[in-house]
């Protein structure tokens, strides 16, 4: 997680996800919560498939699956939460 090299008041987020299961598996609802430094929840967001893999949701009527031993990379964009947000935690609902 960066500040954006060109917007202003937004972050980039640099994730690589991988299947380290033996089988496919559905691709995952990302999930990123922003803490303050008590812990306490500053903003979250969650992301669908198809809004971090484009070409899943160009595949009309049929299941994307992640397959076995494969690794992806993914890059978000976000609005900066502010200076409150001090750690950030992903989720893979």
């Amino acid at each position: 997680v960066y500040s954006h090299p060109n917007e202003k008041g937004a972050l980039m987020v640099n994730i690589t996800m991988k299947n380290i299961a033996g089988f496919a598996q559905p691709y995952p609802v990302l999930q990123i919560d922003f803490s303050d430094i008590r812990g306490g929840k500053v903003a979250a967001r969650r992301f669908k498939p198809a809004e971090y893999m484009p070409e899943i949701a160009s595949v009309s009527g049929h299941r994307v699956s992640l397959p076995p031993d494969t690794a992806i990379d993914i890059t978000l964009e976000i609005i900066d939460p502010g200076t409150d947000a001090m750690t950030y935690e992903f989720n893979f609902l």
